[in-house]
């Protein structure tokens, strides 16, 4: 099987903990620039890489962050928009969707405010995607319902990054 010129590609890794960014890459001593010829191997020793750890106690901080922050949305989204329950419905998905999305970046990328921002980012695209779709015969789309939406990414990103 070729993959990019590589006729066959090997990779022996000697830890269980894996790299995720290039700084980690480098540390390993991996060489990212050199270009792989045929039947290249390459052996990867990652014992040194520090292993990214999430505690019990992290999860559960992060995990009442959350829940003041869709409190909060709540809050903000009932006197923005008082008496329209779809508007809430909203602001909680958008910050469902925002804390579960800033803790995986979190994870993925080991900067907390990355993971935040792509949580934010998660909830907002997903708004728009609901009004896409509403647009599409689907829905009664309302601009509204994605500022609630963005209302409730935004909150709950607010309230992880303390």
């Amino acid at each position: 099987m070729s993959l990019g010129g590589v006729e066959s590609f090997a990779l022996k890794i000697n830890s269980t903990k894996l790299p995720f960014d290039a700084y980690n890459t480098a540390k390993a001593g991996i060489n990212t620039s050199t270009s792989l010829s045929s039947s290249t191997a390459l052996a990867l020793d990652a014992s040194s890489i520090p292993a990214r750890t999430y505690t019990v106690q992290q999860g559960f901080t992060s995990l009442a962050k959350i829940g003041v922050g869709l409190l909060a949305a709540d809050v903000l989204t009932r006197q923005i928009y008082p008496n329209q329950k779809d508007k809430r419905l909203h602001s909680l998905a958008g910050g469902i969707i925002s804390g579960v999305s800033s803790q995986i970046g979190t994870a993925i990328t080991g900067n907390k405010f990355a993971g935040i921002a792509i949580g934010i980012g998660a909830g907002v695209v997903a708004g728009v995607a609901k009004e896409l779709i509403d647009m599409q015969g689907y829905g009664t789309p309302d601009v509204h319902d994605f500022w609630a939406t963005a209302l409730g990414s935004v909150t709950v990103g607010i309230t992880l990054s303390f």
